[in-house]
């Protein structure tokens, strides 16, 4: 709007006037635009987003621990690097130079 409102000011008051109704009835028209194209996309990542999570399998037994659940399954407890503020990955704890704590030993404890 910063240009039809400096082109306006050095027109005649009739002619300016109308630059602005128009300028302003663009910028309107854009922005319901964009928000139209907003809401589709968001609806469809919505639509996407639920298809795709029907298919993953729940973690772990209703009720069941979470440290239960991790040490029953091999491939979370590959995944799990830090718990209650031990390092149980053995390349992150010697980068950092802390010392390791086995997954399996860090949930039991």
């Amino acid at each position: 709007m910063a240009g039809p409102t400096a082109v306006a000011a050095h027109l005649p008051a009739a002619v300016g006037d109308a630059l602005l109704a128009a300028g302003r009835a663009a910028f309107t028209d854009g922005l319901h635009l964009v928000a139209a194209i907003s809401a589709a996309l968001l609806a469809a990542v919505a639509v996407l987003v639920l298809a795709t999570l029907r298919h993953i399998e729940p973690f772990g037994d209703a009720g069941q621990p979470e440290e239960e659940a991790l040490a029953g399954d091999p491939h979370f407890l590959a995944g799990l690097n830090v718990h209650r503020g031990r390092i149980t990955h053995a390349a992150a704890a010697e980068s950092l130079g802390y010392e390791v704590l086995p997954a399996r030993t860090a949930l039991a404890a």
